[in-house]
């Protein structure tokens, strides 16, 4: 995905993991945290990671980029229930970090956006970076309500 130069049009999630400097802080002065450090990090990954489930679905993978407390997320918006798909693994996402304790602010939306293994860029990532940043407050993943009508469009 992203091989082409230029923007594609893709739903979109960037992620910040709450109180990550304390998880981070707390890992490197006991050797017991470390673990939910790296916990955290390998099951972001793994949420994402289509090829495990079925070779066969690599095409419809998501990129997903994490530096330190921020996670960055996008599928192409052209492929079938790539929306749908992206909606329920981060509910599920949600709710297992929740259970470990490990709160997620978020949001998604959708536009034009660069992704690939080493840059992610463009005005989607704006808008969900902004939601996430001014409106979302408190632990959850808001849905930009432009995603509703492209949900009954897929």
């Amino acid at each position: 995905m992203g091989n082409e130069i230029g923007f594609e049009d893709r739903v979109v999630c960037f992620i910040d993991i709450l109180g990550w400097k304390a998880i981070v802080n707390n890992a490197v002065s006991s050797t017991e945290n470390f673990p939910l450090a790296l916990d955290v990090v390998r099951r972001i990954k793994n949420f994402w990671d289509f090829e495990a489930e079925h070779p066969t679905l690599r095409a419809l993978a998501p990129e997903v980029s994490i530096f330190s407390d921020s996670v960055i997320v996008s599928a192409l918006l052209a492929k079938e229930s790539s929306i749908h798909d992206m909606l329920y693994r981060l509910l599920h996402m949600q709710l297992e970090f929740a259970i470990k304790g490990v709160w997620l602010r978020g949001a998604v939306t959708s536009g034009a956006f660069y992704h690939d293994d080493t840059a992610a860029f463009g005005p989607a990532l704006n808008k969900a970076y902004a939601l996430e940043n001014e409106i979302a407050n408190y632990p959850r993943i808001l849905v930009d309500e432009t995603l509703f009508d492209k949900c009954r469009e897929q």
